[in-house]
């Protein structure tokens, strides 16, 4: 999956539910950061219950493939450009395992600030385009699988709530992400499940595209089977490929001085 971003506000995912492999084990560490801008690519695999990933934050742009015993996964992300991109695919020689997965992700993160020619605020606007190739097809097994590929912007406002950025997980956690200093509260009423509402969010936007089997398009459509960020599925377990190409954006009222989270 290929993911486009003329603004430097841009997080890809490529998911693969079917058997995975373990990869190298790079914790990163929960709590504030002191990094104000840079790239987070990770590759995020679980495999007989066990689960490993390949973590890195960086203020450089970034772009690795991890390749382990049929399962290949890349990620790249650049903030001069404002492009991420996230890939995974597994062969047939990587199947025979139990039911399990693998992601990967690419992140770049910056923190902004705007003036409106003397006006107290403006009206900020961003776009992202999000473009990639699907594909899925039961294992052998007989095992059902799901596909995800997907991009989302997210603005914060942190003016109250520096540092700016956090990772967010469990101490020495292989999945730890960094994100937003984000404030909120779980509401437990919004169904199915609650949601954690965020107090300083501005926009967050999300599109994608997801392969399902038959099996789970119920739950899709009842809400009790998560998609990732996707905004789309198809029932395919073809293994065809499967374009999509989709236009993320939003707008929010700025103020002038006060920092944002992209």
């Amino acid at each position: 999956m290929n993911i486009h971003a003329p603004l430097a506000a841009a997080a890809a995912l490529a998911a693969l539910c079917a058997p995975a492999h373990a990869l190298t084990f790079v914790p990163v560490d929960v709590g504030p950061t002191a990094l104000q801008s840079g790239t987070q690519a990770r590759v995020f695999a679980t495999v007989n219950l066990e689960t490993t990933s390949d973590n890195l934050v960086s203020t450089e742009a970034q772009a690795r493939t991890v390749n382990e015993r049929g399962q290949t996964a890349s990620v790249s992300a650049d903030l001069a450009t404002g492009q991420t991109g996230a890939s995974v695919a597994l062969s047939p020689s990587g199947l025979g395992f139990n039911f399990d997965s693998v992601s990967a992700d690419a992140k770049i993160f910056d923190v902004v600030q705007f003036s409106f020619a003397g006006a107290p605020s403006g009206e900020v606007s961003f776009s992202m385009r999000v473009d990639g190739t699907l594909s899925n097809a039961d294992d052998v097994a007989g095992n059902d699988t799901v596909v995800i590929g997907s991009g989302q912007v997210r603005v914060f406002d942190v003016t109250d709530f520096l540092p700016a950025f956090q990772v967010f997980g469990r101490q020495g956690g292989e999945g730890n992400l960094l994100g937003a200093n984000a404030q909120g509260f779980f509401d437990e009423d919004i169904p199915p499940f609650g949601e954690f509402v965020f107090t300083n969010s501005e926009a967050i936007v999300s599109a994608g595209l997801a392969l399902i089997p038959a099996s789970l398009e119920d739950d899709v459509l009842d809400g009790f089977y998560a998609i990732g960020g996707a905004d789309e599925y198809q029932v395919d377990t073809t293994g065809e490929p499967v374009a999509f190409d989709k236009l993320l954006a939003g707008s929010y009222i700025a103020e002038a001085g006060r920092i944002y989270t992209f």
